[in-house]
């Protein structure tokens, strides 16, 4: 049975402040447990906001595994499992996607902000998720 979990209500990122060609990464979640599905689906609504050339915000979805008996982090952030793009190309009000299937036991979502080559230029989007959850059938 399928499961639509929220990842965070509208939000407004602002991130105007960055300098020429800076990118931010901000974890939004450590470890969403994803164990029983086998597809996941990656909405973000993009509610309003103001993105130029060079600017983006990528909401991505890493495999993770934390562990009981070491705090260090275990996630593979050199593969993204999926991700959803916000940038100049689309305008809101947008409902963009992303689908991938296979999740390992967790999920880290991270945001990652890049300004364009004119640092100090508005750069924020007011934006909401969801996760569309499926298990194997």
């Amino acid at each position: 049975m399928p499961i639509l979990v929220s990842l965070f209500e509208k939000t407004r990122f602002e991130y105007s402040y960055l300098g020429n060609n800076a990118t931010q990464t901000v974890t939004l979640a450590r470890a969403l447990n994803v164990v029983p599905y086998y597809e996941c689906q990656l909405l973000v609504r993009w509610h309003k906001g103001t993105l130029t050339s060079g600017q983006s915000l990528i909401f991505g979805l890493y495999n993770t595994l934390p562990s009981d008996d070491d705090p260090q982090e275990f996630t593979d952030t050199g593969t993204i499992f999926t991700s959803v793009t916000l940038n100049s190309a689309s305008t809101p009000p947008a409902l963009l996607s992303a689908r991938a299937t296979s999740p390992q036991a967790y999920l880290k979502h991270l945001l990652t902000i890049t300004q364009g080559s004119t640092g100090g230029t508005a750069l924020y989007a007011e934006v909401s998720a969801c996760l569309l959850l499926r298990e194997r059938t």
